[in-house]
């Protein structure tokens, strides 16, 4: 057990902080990716790698951009987003080299990240979804979904298949109906929609495909107490 404090109660409004895990599937070693931004020292952002299991830090660095992170466990490889302006792999092993791949400007300012082994999804730019090979950054496909205004999107791939569900947003409604688009991996094409699966407060849920892809469970994240399963045959 170890802590690392980076905010005080008089101050914590005054700093964002991340925490991303990275368990590389190849090594029995785990670490914690830190980015710590503190609001009184705009456009300097810091980055620090720990060893997960006994805290040690083993490397600082600093960032004059504001960046998410996501981890992929099939490129080993941290991915840096900020959309539109930046999406690049980074070697986290090698903080200092040359990003692994950079991708040129997007038109559509996805905010959320996926994975399905070598595919990565951007989502939640408007209604459009992209996958990139997670290990080049060269696009696959992009599909537009039904999605016009989506609130909140999920995306859980399986074997063969992907699985969106988003909410809308309602101004006039506090509960937001949930739709579950199933689609095609190797080009993003629908093959059945299903609307009006579950109700949650403020549109914001989660989901996760069983172990033999049968069924894909979804939960609201406030004012939980149930969850729905929806057949994906």
């Amino acid at each position: 057990m170890w802590t690392m404090s980076f905010a005080t109660y008089d101050n914590s409004s005054q700093c964002d902080t991340n925490m991303y895990l990275i368990e590389p599937t190849k090594s029995t070693s785990s670490f914690a990716f830190y980015t710590y931004w503190p609001s009184f020292a705009a456009g300097n952002t810091i980055y620090m790698m720990y060893d997960a299991l006994s805290g040690e830090r083993l490397w600082e660095r600093t960032s004059d951009v504001i960046s998410y992170f996501h981890y992929s466990e099939d490129a080993d490889m941290l991915i840096e987003l900020n959309m539109p302006d930046l999406l690049q792999a980074r070697n986290w092993r090698d903080w200092d080299a040359a990003p692994v791949w950079k991708a040129p400007k997007f038109d559509v300012a996805y905010q959320q990240v996926s994975f399905a082994g070598d595919l990565m999804f951007l989502s939640g730019g408007g209604n459009t979804v992209a996958a990139l090979d997670v290990h080049t950054g060269k696009q696959k496909w992009a599909t537009h979904t039904a999605a016009s205004a989506a609130k909140h999107v999920e995306i859980v791939a399986g074997t063969s298949f992907w699985y969106h569900a988003y909410s809308e947003t309602d101004d006039d409604s506090t509960y937001l109906s949930v739709t579950v688009e199933k689609r095609h991996l190797h080009d993003g094409s629908l093959e059945w929609t299903h609307a009006n699966i579950a109700s949650v407060q403020y549109g914001w849920f989660s989901t996760s495909l069983s172990a033999n892809g049968d069924l894909l469970y979804i939960w609201p994240t406030t004012q939980g107490g149930w969850v729905a399963a929806l057949s994906t045959k």
